[in-house]
């Protein structure tokens, strides 16, 4: 995803659903797709890519909160519908799985550890507790981090966002 085409988005020149540029404006800052009929507001847009930014950075709920000068649960939700839209890209994509987080909290610090699990215990460090119904959110989050540590996963977190919006 190009950055002329999320400005488009956000303008409301474009459609996030099905890319079409048949749009009509349905009242103030609201549109429609001529196309596939899908209805947005660009603001909405706008902030999750706001949000995205920051989460792709790696900013936690809280920095992101405060940089967007916004309320945490606005930013704690959309956190993690982002990671859910992971999780399934991730299982999509069969991106191996490494052990769980919940063990790698229990190692003790001294130990030397490599691979997944010192990249996790870093990531980890940031965070300061995890339910135990959204641990397997953070867990593919980290697991998909890991795999494309060495790529800049801007372009593909935005198409993974924008992937879940055109699904029904």
């Amino acid at each position: 995803m190009t950055s002329d085409k999320i400005k488009e988005i956000i303008e409301g020149k474009r459609c996030p659903k099905c890319d079409s540029t048949e749009l009509y404006e349905l009242f103030y800052l609201r549109f429609k797709c001529a196309n596939c009929y899908y209805r947005y507001t660009p603001n909405v847009i706008d902030d999750d890519f706001r949000v995205l930014r920051l989460f792709y950075s790696g900013y936690n709920a809280h920095q992101a909160t405060k940089t967007m000068r916004c309320s945490y649960n606005k930013v704690y939700r959309r956190y993690m519908k982002f990671r859910q839209e992971i999780l399934e890209y991730a299982d999509k994509k069969n991106i191996p799985k490494q052990p769980p987080i919940s063990e790698i909290r229990k190692i003790p610090k001294d130990k030397g550890l490599t691979g997944f699990k010192d990249f996790a215990r870093l990531k980890l460090s940031r965070i300061s507790r995890i339910s135990k119904n959204h641990l397997p959110l953070y867990q593919r989050e980290l697991e998909f981090r890991y795999h494309y540590r060495n790529q800049d996963i801007k372009s593909l977190i935005y198409k993974i966002y924008l992937d879940a919006l055109k699904q029904p």
